[in-house]
């Protein structure tokens, strides 16, 4: 689609655009030009003349709605910038997942701010478009955000806030829910737990609570580290404490408290 066949005037911000569309897909930084353009274009519009009708394609659906090709390209942005973060986040380079992750968080908000634009029947269905699935997936991507931050400075109350928001976002949009994921930092925020309490941070030394966290965290996934932490702590408690694990529930937050921590900036 050429955009300078579309609108008539403006042709050279037109064939920018356009230019970028094509090369979008090639990089992060293409699609937020890409994005940065359409906009450009997107506000000029109610003073210009369409020659012809836009038609906007996004999986195997199409529309004529401009805000519905903006919305196409912010979530393709969210999922280039999800990409990278991982990449950055396996490499343990987790200053660059944490911008990354931050901007994916503020795509993810203009998603679900944004999402008021009138729907046809084709495109209604979609589940990219629906205010549940956009919510998890804002969800999901703070609770990856947090995740990173505690990975990076080790802090069992980020660990928390990690496993809250990513358990929240499977309760929100079932058909999208990774469960596994969700298991793995609450295995990481009862094994930060249970660090804490066992280092000179800790205001008093509580075994129970330790050997109680270790123990959750070591059922629910069988991480090197967290098994060889727990079978020392095991050790010390057999001859030394005696003390019985007990269950360390984690309660889900509260739909208005996530909203309230998402938007707070």
């Amino acid at each position: 689609m050429r955009y300078e066949k579309i609108v008539d005037g403006h042709p050279q911000l037109c064939i920018q655009v356009s230019e970028s569309m094509g090369r979008a897909s090639e990089s992060t930084a293409r699609m937020t030009q890409y994005l940065e353009q359409f906009d450009e274009l997107l506000s000029l519009l109610p003073g210009l003349r369409l020659q012809c009708q836009p038609l906007f394609q996004w999986h195997d659906r199409n529309s004529a709605s401009w805000a519905f090709e903006r919305h196409r390209i912010l979530h393709s942005l969210h999922e280039m910038l999800m990409r990278d973060a991982k990449a950055s986040f396996e490499a343990c380079d987790y200053a660059a997942a944490d911008a990354q992750l931050k901007r994916a968080v503020d795509v993810c908000k203009q998603l679900v701010v944004t999402n008021t634009w009138y729907k046809t029947p084709m495109v209604v269905g979609m589940p990219e478009v629906q205010p549940e699935y956009l919510l998890a997936l804002l969800f999901r991507t703070f609770g990856t955000k947090c995740f990173n931050c505690h990975m990076k400075k080790s802090n069992y109350k980020i660990a928390k806030t990690a496993y809250k928001f990513v358990e929240l976002s499977n309760k929100v949009w079932k058909l999208g829910a990774n469960e596994e994921y969700a298991t793995k930092i609450l295995a990481h925020y009862h094994h930060a737990v249970a660090t804490h309490h066992d280092s000179s941070e800790a205001e008093e030394k509580d075994f129970k609570h330790i050997i109680s966290h270790s123990t959750a965290a070591v059922n629910l996934l069988q991480d090197p580290k967290m098994v060889e932490d727990h079978a020392q702590w095991v050790t010390a408690n057999d001859t030394v404490y005696f003390e019985t694990p007990e269950d360390v529930p984690c309660q889900v937050m509260a739909l208005d408290t996530a909203m309230q921590l998402c938007f707070k900036d």
